[in-house]
């Protein structure tokens, strides 16, 4: 079965937060760094806020000169314990069985580390489901808001120009919804009940908001019960 015109004709994907909760992951490696460091320790709603900001700016906002130590501290602690932490956000794995099964190419565009994200995505089983899976370091550069993964992605996937705008890329944070208006994609965004879902950079508000992956599911039902 084709997937029916009214779909986008791909959709690109963040990872964590958006597919797979790693909050607590985030915020336990955190804590562990800010124990050592003598900082007060975070809650989940302070680890997501934290991934608004990214790479080495993030991490000088968190621990000033320190970051270096505080990268190194992160990934170990990340590395040690991911793979136990990983569990799938509520509607995740129907979405992608969904989009699978009517053959809509999908990617994931991470601020993750390629062999992190790669090792995730296959503890998950859902390796079959992406035709394509980048961290920066697979593209060489220093990671969203930058466009350049969501351009990667795009050419692994062989979407010509006219179809690009048309092309979702769907994640949790500002940050994301960014990066699509960057690349010239589709913001969707996805909420989390127990985080701020205020978006206070106008330029990067979504084209569409899902309270989370089941009801993104039940819009793309709808657009394919509508197109029969």
């Amino acid at each position: 079965m084709s997937a029916p015109i009214a779909l986008p004709p791909a959709i690109l994907f963040d990872w964590d937060n958006t597919l797979v909760d790693t909050l607590p992951l985030i915020r336990d490696a955190n804590n562990a760094i800010r124990a050592k460091f003598g900082l007060p320790l975070w809650d989940i709603a302070e680890a997501h806020a934290s991934t608004q900001k990214v790479g080495r700016d993030g991490l000088k906002a968190n621990y000033g000169d320190r970051w270096e130590e505080a990268d190194r501290m992160f990934y170990e602690y990340v590395q040690a314990h991911h793979l136990d932490a990983l569990v799938a956000l509520e509607g995740a794995g129907d979405l992608l069985a969904f989009l699978h099964g009517l053959h809509v190419p999908m990617g994931l565009v991470s601020n993750k580390r390629g062999g992190i994200l790669r090792a995730e995505v296959a503890h998950m089983g859902w390796a079959h489901y992406f035709q394509t899976v980048l961290g920066p370091d697979d593209v060489g550069y220093s990671g969203k808001p930058k466009p350049d993964g969501i351009f990667a992605a795009l050419g692994s996937l062989d979407v010509i120009p006219e179809q690009a705008p048309h092309v979702w890329y769907v994640g949790d944070t500002e940050n994301d919804m960014a990066t699509a208006k960057a690349a010239g994609v589709v913001p969707v965004f996805v909420l989390r009940a127990e985080v701020s879902h205020h978006l206070e950079n106008a330029a990067a508000q979504p084209a569409f908001s899902f309270s989370g992956c089941r009801e993104c599911l039940d819009y793309l039902k709808g657009l394919v019960d509508s197109s029969l």
